[in-house]
């Protein structure tokens, strides 16, 4: 991660009771200019507001086979969403390569270090 917004704590209670998470953003901007990735991920004891999480933000998207639950948060493929265990990530991408198959190599490789 070549920049680094730092960690907070945020109160997850509108999504489940008292759960609290920990939440850090890393993005990444090729020297070029033409592609970036973001990645919010938010950790937390209450598996059950993870799922909540994503739960609410995969209703009615296109699903992806990585993960407990992972979907395409848009119609162009340029986010996921997704949950494992006690995390749940969002990636973002933009570039005009393949966002597809960079997604799921991103969410692939996320899965795999959780």
């Amino acid at each position: 991660c070549l920049i680094t917004l730092g960690m907070d704590s945020i109160n997850l209670s509108n999504i489940s009771g008292t759960a609290q998470a920990t939440v850090g953003t890393c993005n990444y901007v090729s020297p070029e200019g033409f592609s970036s990735i973001s990645i919010t991920s938010y950790f937390s004891d209450d598996e059950d507001a993870i799922q909540t999480m994503v739960e609410l933000a995969c209703q009615s998207k296109e699903t992806l086979d990585v993960g407990e639950v992972a979907c395409w948060y848009d119609d162009g493929h340029l986010e996921v969403q997704l949950a494992q265990g006690k995390a749940f990530l969002d990636i973002f991408i933009t570039s005009s390569n393949d966002t597809t198959a960079i997604g799921e190599t991103l969410a692939e490789n996320a899965v795999a270090k959780l």
